[in-house]
């Protein structure tokens, strides 16, 4: 080649005429594929125990995984948007994807709580095609029910109160708030339902508005409830209710690599959860009576009848919400 020439080979030639039909044919020349992006927003704080686990196990597993294909983005927490308007949220696509308590929207999903009264693993509900059925409704409202958020050996669930509680007298007269979930089980115990805001269960103890509340140990402790209360009802009740819940549409458009991956990853996730949970539990009990808290053991009758009255009385309040539903999910989730 003499100086200030330029060689161009039969292989250049090939090179340039493919890059041209390309182009003729797509209008540009090809870009690397963009991610993805699912916006995503938990119903409680990020610095909560629920979350911080969560996304290790989930999140940024999926992200990892995914080798950029797709990103979960973590915008926030109910600073962002509300708890209880999350399932609206998600529903109108406003966001992609959440984790929130099935007690947040039973107004678009009945009978979607019931789940919360289950008797099997989330492992055992796939086999016996609980999960199948519960997707159903799901979809129904346009979201898409992945899975729960979390699985631990024992109820999920206490009883938090100010006043020390051994019989069921007790409990008479008592002001309880919370989520939907525990209505029908303070109505059985003979108490009376308030209504206050998540954000606004401490400064409701701590002025005397209510009396206790219903709501997790991680919660709990994560909120520093423990400062405003004096006793604990140490009998576990119901399964974790945080579900993780996808846009219909948003699921549907994901490749169905990226939809197995995100299944597997969340199923890798609850294998992981029931040892970090015990853990975490006895710690938070710690945490608890470190600060004064008593967690009150009932006598062995008076127990029975406590956690008799927390299903019997949420299985009647879901069949009378949803009787089909209810009916159908109480044969799927007991033993």
């Amino acid at each position: 080649m003499k100086k200030g020439k330029i060689l161009i080979t039969a292989g250049t030639v090939l090179l340039l005429t493919v890059v041209l039909i390309t182009f003729s044919l797509t209008g540009s020349f090809a870009q690397p594929a963009r991610p993805i992006t699912l916006s995503y927003i938990s119903f409680i704080p990020l610095t909560n125990f629920e979350f911080a686990q969560f996304k290790p196990l989930f999140i940024d597993r999926v992200n990892e995984k995914a080798k950029g294909e797709l990103i979960i983005n973590v915008r926030g927490g109910p600073e962002v948007i509300p708890a209880y308007d999350l399932a609206g949220a998600a529903q109108k696509g406003t966001i992609d994807m959440t984790m929130i308590p099935t007690g947040f929207l039973e107004n678009m999903v009945p009978g979607a709580d019931a789940t919360r009264l289950s008797e099997l693993t989330p492992f055992e509900e796939q086999e016996k095609g609980a999960h199948a059925y519960i997707l159903e409704q799901y979809k129904k409202a346009g979201l898409y029910y992945l899975g729960r958020q979390q699985t631990q050996r024992e109820g999920f669930f206490y009883l938090f109160t100010k006043k020390r509680c051994e019989k069921p007298q007790d409990f008479v007269g008592l002001k309880l708030t919370s989520s939907p979930s525990f209505h029908a089980l303070y109505k059985g115990l003979g108490a009376t339902v308030t209504h206050a805001a998540m954000p606004e269960y401490y400064s409701a103890l701590e002025k005397g508005v209510v009396d206790g509340l219903g709501t997790s140990l991680f919660f709990w402790a994560g909120a520093r409830i423990y400062e405003v209360t004096k006793y604990a009802i140490d009998h576990p009740f119901y399964t974790p209710t945080p579900a993780v819940v996808l846009n219909l549409n948003s699921w549907n458009r994901l490749p169905k690599h990226l939809q197995d991956l995100m299944t597997e990853s969340l199923l890798a996730s609850l294998k992981a959860w029931p040892d970090i949970a015990a853990k975490k539990i006895e710690e938070d009990k710690g945490r608890g009576r470190k600060a004064g808290v008593e967690f009150v053991k009932l006598s062995p009758d008076v127990a029975k009848w406590f956690i008799k009255i927390a299903y019997e009385e949420a299985w009647k309040d879901e069949e009378r919400k949803a009787p089909e539903v209810a009916r159908r999910l109480r044969t799927l989730l007991t033993k």
